[in-house]
């Protein structure tokens, strides 16, 4: 179970949380969105000629070829106690099989990195295998956060999003200052919203988060931090979960 793809059992204690929790949105979520078609990497899996040829059958037959994005799945990340966000490594827009395995090798590497073993130590957690998601790229025109909850306030009557134009790596780095809205779950309402770059939200696609949350929250069955990204093209627009994790201040 070296390589496994998210449409089959994909266990938490050999691959990760992430790798995991995007299993179990794969097999969840397609009324109400996508997943973008992915495999996750055990932290053991050698890499040597013939794992390389593996992952790269891989990436063709399952995310149907490059661009891909490579992403962290610790063992004990994204759980209900430990979220690890933030911490390690994500490569996006990889193009090539070269590009692919050094990515790996960087989300790897990033296990040892002085902020990941700082959250560990202040978490009280032992060091943990590092295992690898690989997922098909998404070129998005708009993405950000979902917290099915308002995250410092721990108000649960109310999603909190957080967005920006482009990819979220902008938003992440510090690049872009995303806009924000709070919406009240029984309603619908927008209880709040501030917009500082780029236009504001449709209500459409206010109202297609609200759904993607209320439905993710109720699979896990608590709070959730969820990564989204929206592409629109001739063929109307196409919502994307990249991953979710529980809210683990809740």
């Amino acid at each position: 179970m070296a390589i496994q793809d998210f449409k089959k059992e994909v266990p938490k204690a050999v691959f990760g949380g992430k790798a995991h929790n995007l299993a179990v949105l794969t097999k969840t979520v397609g009324d109400v969105a996508q997943v973008p078609q992915g495999f996750a990497i055990s932290p053991d899996h050698k890499i040597d000629d013939k794992s390389i040829k593996s992952i790269t059958k891989a990436v063709d037959s399952i995310c149907g070829g490059f661009p891909v994005a490579v992403r962290s799945s610790a063992i004990g990340e994204d759980g209900a106690e430990n979220s690890f966000a933030g911490q390690y490594d994500t490569i996006l827009d990889v193009t090539d099989v070269a590009g692919l395995i050094h990515a790996i090798g960087e989300v790897r590497a990033s296990a040892h990195s002085d902020r990941v073993e700082a959250y560990a130590s202040n978490a009280g957690l032992a060091k943990t295998g590092v295992g690898v998601v690989v997922q098909r790229m998404i070129n998005s025109t708009m993405s950000g956060v979902l917290f099915t909850a308002e995250p410092v306030e721990n108000d649960t009557s109310v999603i909190f999003i957080e967005a920006v134009e482009g990819l979220g790596d902008k938003m992440v780095s510090g690049h872009a200052s995303p806009d924000s809205y709070e919406i009240v779950k029984n309603s619908g309402l927008v209880k709040e919203q501030h917009c500082i770059e780029g236009p504001p939200m449709s209500r459409e696609d206010l109202s297609k988060m609200l759904e993607i949350g209320l439905h993710i929250e109720n699979t896990f069955g608590c709070p959730q931090d969820i990564e989204w990204a929206i592409t629109r093209g001739i063929d109307g627009m196409n919502y994307y979960v990249l991953q979710a994790r529980p809210i683990t201040t809740i």
